[in-house]
């Protein structure tokens, strides 16, 4: 999955409502529906009673998370990781060294990234 995909807006349907078509759990984003029953899909945050919004990697398959992430924090330096597989929300980069999607917080961002950014950068090699 490419990571604009990634980072559409989505939301989770978490309680019924008057004319709602959709099952509680539905994932809904924009590209699916222009209007979630009476209630437009840009007005979803307004009802957090009714949809939870998700983080970009909730409720994703392992084979549709990113190959490479970018992690920036509060002082706006970001590098950028290569990742060799994935268990749950854990992401790895080798056999030994990982980091937890769910220890996100606003001075610890994990995105997903592409691999042009990955290698942009990497230091170039002087040999």
């Amino acid at each position: 999955m490419e990571v604009k995909d990634l980072l559409k807006r989505r939301f989770k349907i978490i309680a019924d409502y008057p004319s709602n078509i959709h099952k509680i759990g539905s994932i809904i984003s924009n590209e699916e529906v222009g209007f979630i029953d009476k209630i437009k899909f840009y007005e979803c945050e307004k009802h957090p009673h009714l949809f939870k919004e998700l983080e970009w990697y909730e409720e994703r398959k392992v084979e549709d998370m990113p190959n490479y992430l970018k992690h920036t924090l509060s002082d706006g330096e970001t590098t950028f990781h290569k990742i060799i597989k994935w268990d749950g929300l854990m992401a790895y980069e080798d056999e030994k060294q990982g980091c937890n999607l769910l220890l996100w917080s606003k001075n610890y961002n994990y995105k997903p990234a592409t691999e042009e950014e990955f290698l942009n950068s990497q230091p170039v090699s002087t040999k």
